[in-house]
């Protein structure tokens, strides 16, 4: 799953490099929130399951349930950023060298077989939304008074 954010920036007087680095450090912080947070819904005991079911780990759960089993998805995830002053953070779950393959199927789930999908991706936008993070930190980061923008 891949989010894009698009923007339009006329920058005034603001120089294009001072741009960037405010908001490479911008999205930095963003990331110390929204990483630890993906990792908090994949914990979670709150999505719901049509059966208990005997865990790889030993475990019986029922509904709601967390999406931990061994563990191994959980210790899966991964962020990569391009550069240092990049604006592209890019965060995954599984891949090569984690033993995980099956990221795709814990968010969209297996109608076939009757797994639900679970999503642990939208609530943490939905809770720590982008636009307005980045709007409060660039008021700060500017010395401007930090008031809530208007929506």
């Amino acid at each position: 799953m891949n989010l894009t954010v698009t923007t339009t920036f006329n920058p005034g007087n603001l120089d294009p490099s001072r741009f960037i680095a405010r908001s490479a450090e911008i999205l930095r912080a963003y990331d110390a929130v929204i990483f630890p947070a993906f990792k908090e819904e994949i914990k979670a005991a709150q999505f719901s399951w049509p059966r208990p079911t005997k865990r790889r780990n030993g475990d019986t759960v029922t509904s709601p349930r967390d999406i931990v089993d061994t563990g191994d998805f959980l210790s899966s995830q991964f962020r990569r950023q391009e550069a240092p002053l990049s604006l592209r953070l890019t965060y995954t779950w599984g891949g090569r060298g984690t033993g995980v393959n099956y990221a795709g199927y814990i968010l969209t789930g297996i109608p076939s077989r009757g797994y639900p999908g679970r999503d642990w991706i939208k609530p943490v936008f939905t809770d720590h939304p982008l636009d307005r993070f980045f709007a409060t930190n660039w008021r700060r980061l500017a010395g401007a008074p930090n008031k809530p923008p208007k929506p």
